[in-house]
């Protein structure tokens, strides 16, 4: 069930607020958290460490994805912000999002990689 949920963001076919609040604010926090905690504590090894990276950077463009499809899915205009209003701050906010994630992936993987 949870992937058929999954795939319809894919297809762009779910609300905004959902995929932009639930999976890509609250999901890539609590992502980022499990993987840079551990790794900054060196919890985990080199090997589990790039492997986390990994599943954290195909999430991101998961999510970048299903965003980018998913943005005029806005019902009437929220805030009195049209939908195209609402498309662009949510595609270039997760845009924003996706450099951050990726430049912490670098040094994650450089500080990792360093030990």
């Amino acid at each position: 069930m949870a992937t058929a949920s999954l795939g319809r963001y894919w297809r762009g076919e779910g609300p905004l607020w959902v995929v932009y609040w639930v999976y890509g604010v609250l999901g890539s926090l609590l992502l980022t958290a499990a993987i840079a905690l551990p790794m900054s504590q060196r919890w985990i090894g080199q090997d589990v460490a790039i492997v986390a990276l990994l599943g954290g950077v195909i999430y991101t463009v998961w999510i970048l994805v299903c965003v980018w499809r998913c943005a005029l899915n806005v019902k009437g205009e929220p805030f009195g912000l049209s939908r195209e209003g609402w498309a662009l701050m949510a595609r270039m906010l997760t845009f924003a999002w996706a450099i951050n994630v990726l430049g912490l992936a670098a040094i994650l993987f450089s500080t990792t990689m360093r030990s």
